[in-house]
């Protein structure tokens, strides 16, 4: 399905949901919709529904209105809104530290975030893994290097955990975005990697999970903490990526009941009950392990979710602005 008749299906969605809402609306709110200053061209570069346009007519429908806004415009008067999400905040991981400070002025100046800021501060950074697996979360393997550490050291990680094709990335990171995959003999390109990654970043290593182009990566997505939906992810012949933009298959699925009790227990293990949150897995010997708990910006594939799904988001979302 191409950009366009994606574009006819989020419009059909949207007047089929519309029903839910009844004819009582609620008082006018301003919520920002966070998102990078180049969204339209992110959107038709990657195929997929216009998430903003969606979910801004959803809005509408009760009440408030949804506007496109950059966490790193200096211009918006953010104490204008009653709240902001972020949502598509998909340029975040290009600025860390900008990010980081937007966060902290939405704190300090008392602006509701939904999901909260603590929650936020929280899952930027992929060292929330190392908090997951603490808790007895079944997190797939990895080791984590905090920025600044010395890239010789990845290398004798790698000598004693016997992975001989690993995957590198930035702790903060997001669309596989400075993700490479490399074996064990290349040793000069992982040390240049590893280096380069950490002089800004923190860096996950891992080892290449065959399960993921083989058989694909599950998406599961939760509003209030309860499944609406979940997906399926392919990668293309000979890649290992699982986003639609490098070429990956998607189809809805339903999951099984062991895979959905993973998956709630991955989001029940966050620090608190996000109002939206996708759980990103694979299944390895029979166990379902977790990759990602997003809970910032996950792609919701609003697609791919049954009649309703646009709605209850937006009801969740609403019913959290504090008065």
């Amino acid at each position: 399905m191409d950009f366009l008749e994606r574009s006819h299906v989020a419009d059909r969605m949207v007047a089929f949901q519309s029903l839910d809402f009844g004819e009582e609306m609620i008082s006018q709110k301003q919520v920002a919709l966070i998102a990078p200053p180049n969204y339209e061209e992110v959107i038709r570069g990657a195929a997929a529904v216009d998430e903003a346009r969606v979910l801004k007519r959803a809005f509408g429908l009760l009440g408030v209105e949804l506007s496109i806004q950059c966490f790193n415009d200096p211009t918006v008067k953010w104490s204008s809104f009653d709240a902001v999400l972020p949502k598509t905040a998909w340029n975040y991981f290009n600025e860390p530290l900008r990010f980081a400070e937007w966060l902290d002025h939405l704190a300090d100046s008392g602006i509701q975030s939904i999901n909260p800021v603590e929650l936020i501060r929280w899952n930027h950074d992929k060292a929330y893994l190392a908090d997951l697996r603490d808790l007895g979360v079944r997190v797939a393997p990895f080791e984590l290097f905090v920025a600044g550490t010395e890239p010789g050291e990845i290398l004798d990680s790698l000598a004693g955990v016997g992975w001989q094709n690993i995957v590198i990335k930035p702790s903060i990171s997001g669309a596989a975005q400075r993700t490479s995959t490399l074996t064990l003999d290349q040793s000069g390109q992982i040390e240049a990697l590893s280096g380069e990654i950490l002089s800004d970043s923190g860096l996950i290593l891992q080892p290449f999970f065959d399960e993921i182009p083989n058989i694909g990566e599950w998406s599961i997505f939760f509003i209030d903490g309860e499944i609406t939906h979940s997906v399926l992810k392919v990668p293309k012949s000979g890649d290992f990526r699982c986003q639609e933009v490098w070429g990956a298959h998607t189809e809805r699925q339903e999951i099984p009941r062991w895979i959905a009790e993973a998956a709630k227990g991955a989001i029940e293990a966050a620090p608190m009950v996000p109002t939206y949150g996708r759980v990103d897995g694979f299944v390895r010997d029979g166990e379902f392990n977790l990759m990602e708990l997003e809970l910032i910006e996950p792609y919701f594939y609003f697609e791919h979710a049954p009649q309703g799904t646009v709605g209850r988001f937006a009801r969740a979302i609403v019913s959290k602005i504090e008065t």
